[in-house]
């Protein structure tokens, strides 16, 4: 608590940028997923998913099963950004990250605010390798993520396909280099 930032532009005041994720945020979660889908550029998906598979989801981060933290503006939630562990066998030191922020709050420092914080407590899990993937198109994100430290790996050329533009699938991973061990 305690993180407060201004938006020139509306005055608007961020009374936390880094809380953990709770039950009682839901909803506005929610709303903020469905406002960042309707943009159609950022997320993989068209549709939000229901309301009761996003307070699922958030019941995982509450257990303490996957990293999850929300950008609050009062009792708002205008951004969040999980880590999720793999839970596929031979993956288990591996784990994807998932950002969002809402359109009105962008381009004030929240995303790398909720990438440090996520990535702290994803690194306290001690996995190797933290992955996303991310639209060619979506420079001002590659930017964020490379000043993180993740590096592209890999592009699918022209993979997505909406509203009569094609856009390339980047994947990218920051590789937590003290971890990693070599075998001969």
């Amino acid at each position: 608590m305690g993180n407060r930032m201004t938006r020139n532009a509306s005055y608007t005041t961020l009374t936390d940028v880094t809380q953990p994720a709770s039950i009682e945020l839901v909803d506005s979660f929610y709303e903020c997923i469905r406002a960042v889908v309707s943009e159609r550029k950022y997320l993989a998906r068209l549709e939000p998913p229901s309301r009761d598979a996003v307070e699922s989801f958030t019941r995982d981060a509450v257990a303490g099963r996957i990293d999850r933290f929300f950008a609050l503006d009062k009792a708002r939630v205008v951004g969040s950004c999980d880590i999720i562990p793999a839970e596929r066998e031979g993956f288990p030191h591996s784990a994807s990250l998932g950002i969002m922020v809402h359109r009105e709050y962008r381009r004030m420092g929240i995303g790398s605010r909720l990438m440090k914080k996520a990535i702290g407590a994803a690194w306290d899990r001690d996995p190797t390798r933290i992955e996303l993937e991310v639209f060619g198109s979506n420079a001002a994100a590659i930017d964020l993520y490379r000043k993180f430290g993740f590096v592209e790996e890999g592009r699918k050329l022209q993979a997505r396909f909406i509203d009569g533009v094609f856009d390339d699938n980047v994947f990218m991973a920051l590789l937590r280099q003290h971890n990693l061990r070599t075998q001969t």
